[in-house]
């Protein structure tokens, strides 16, 4: 209890779609006991009940609390879906050629976009060679390489070709949709592992496209340079960032508030902001269904945020969006640290999947897509869950524990912490075994999704959005928002 009181403090206080791979897996005994408990054959009176009506879900949560300087506050709606929820394993996905080229074309199109290609200097291609002619001459054993002798004596002799003609100078050359292959390692084994990425700037306005797939290293890599060392960790987080250096929005980052798809916006911000939430919501939908993702993701949450630009203030959306599987939505992880707050370069990572998309006055200006899962076999197509009174009360038994040092007021040098609960979702979760980051499940689990407004003592105000407990439905167990079970 103490480690998951000090994780979601922590949290708080910092904060195309389906692929098959053939894998056999092995669970650990608790989430063996977890399947099986969901598995729970349903009385038969209660299978043919919407879900909502049979777990006993209000239409609206409410509920407060004041301790110290903590104050929790809820009128909040409560979102269940229509369908059956399953349990589903999943795996940690890379961004394949078709889906790469439809980002690209959606957001980019037309437009010259250009890049720095390091790996084709004579000195990057010699480095290449040298460790080539170390796999054909046996220096370098076969276990240890990527390349059989075969294939390196001919990926050598096409970068001899190749190095007649490069130059000396890092190039600017034409960028497309193309994925390309890139390594790391040191000079003595430039290729301890690999990855594929693509990557392009425009020239004219600054606009940027960057996609990152995963490392292929199952074990951590330490490069060792001129007597410096790095590390870097079995990380599992793709990731495609798309962005223009010419947005005056690129500055928005504070959170204002939040929003749906028939709020208004207050007039003060109307008069400078002439964007509703409707239509920052329908050019979401227009992207999503342009990109071949309107069947996997739906905007989940619409939030306004602002920055400061030539000391004028100005608006932006974030809408965030959230993976549909089999119909039923995944819990967004909007606000949740990527597990970096307690790194250990030594540890598997396995961030969770996210899509946002930044609209501004002039249309969408960012876009950003991190750790794509793909989904293997289903483990239970319907299961059986707690009832919504237990679920309200481990979470009201959950709250005064997991604020109680906030609420203290010494330990935060008197921060006043408000907690607005907006919305209450059941829906799917990824978590994954300790230490495992190759395998997970997506389960039903409860997301108390809040407005999380900070005031330090000098008056200064820090507004969160996130989720702030995470109840598993099946079992009734707190999930772990960073370390992800």
């Amino acid at each position: 209890m103490k480690r998951i009181v000090a994780i979601l403090l922590l949290f708080l206080i910092c904060a195309a779609c389906v692929k098959t791979p053939e894998e056999t897996v092995v669970m650990r005994k608790d989430q063996e006991a977890m399947v099986e408990k969901a598995k729970d054959a349903l009385p038969q009176e209660e299978q043919t009940k919407p879900l909502k009506d049979r777990l006993g879900v209000p239409g609206r949560y409410q509920y407060e609390y004041q301790n110290g300087y903590v104050t929790i506050e809820a009128d909040a709606e409560t979102v269940v879906p229509d369908g059956e929820i399953p349990i589903i394993r999943v795996f940690p996905d890379n961004f394949d050629q078709s889906t790469a080229s439809r980002l690209w074309d959606t957001l980019i199109g037309d437009m010259p976009m250009y890049e720095y290609d390091s790996a084709a200097t004579k000195e990057a291609i010699e480095l290449q060679m040298k460790y080539l002619i170390r796999i054909i001459d046996g220096e370098i054993p076969q276990e240890e390489a990527m390349e059989n002798v075969e294939e390196a004596q001919a990926e050598l002799a096409a970068l001899q070709q190749q190095y007649a003609n490069a130059p000396d100078t890092v190039p600017c050359v034409a960028a497309d949709a193309t994925l390309k292959t890139a390594y790391i390692g040191t000079g003595r084994n430039p290729r301890m592992a690999k990855y594929t990425y693509l990557s392009g700037t425009s020239l004219e306005t600054g606009c940027y496209f960057q996609l990152v797939n995963n490392l292929d290293n199952t074990e951590p890599i330490v490069l060792r340079e001129n007597e410096g060392e790095s590390i870097r960790p079995v990380l599992r987080n793709a990731y495609m960032n798309y962005g223009g250096k010419s947005a005056p929005e690129s500055a928005c980052y504070r959170i204002v508030g939040r929003f749906d798809g028939t709020d208004a916006l207050p007039d003060e911000i109307e008069r400078s902001f002439p964007v509703t939430p409707q239509e920052a919501l329908m050019q979401a939908q227009v992207f999503l269904e342009s990109a071949g993702l309107r069947d996997c993701f739906a905007p989940c949450d619409i939030l306004l945020i602002d920055g400061t630009v030539n000391d004028e203030r100005i608006y932006a959306y974030r809408v965030v969006c959230a993976r549909s599987v089999r119909g039923i939505p995944c819990l967004s992880a909007v606000g949740v640290p990527d597990a970096w707050s307690a790194y250990d370069a030594y540890k598997p990572i396995w961030t969770y999947e996210q899509l946002m998309i930044g609209i501004g006055r002039n249309g969408i200006y960012s876009v950003s897509w991190s750790s794509p899962h793909a989904q293997s076999d289903v483990i239970a197509e319907q299961t059986k869950l707690l009832p919504f009174e237990e679920v309200r009360a481990i979470a009201e038994k959950m709250f005064p524990i997991v604020f109680a040092a906030q609420a203290d007021g010494e330990a935060t040098d008197r921060t006043q912490y408000t907690y607005r609960i907006e919305r209450v979702q059941l829906g799917l979760w990824r978590i994954h075994e300790f230490n495992d980051i190759e395998k997970g499940l997506l389960i039903p689990v409860w997301g108390f999704y809040a407005l999380a407004e900070e005031t330090d003592r000098f008056g200064e105000r820090t507004v969160r959005y996130a989720p702030i407990l995470l109840i598993n439905a099946v079992d009734g167990s707190i999930i772990d928002p960073v370390e992800g079970y």
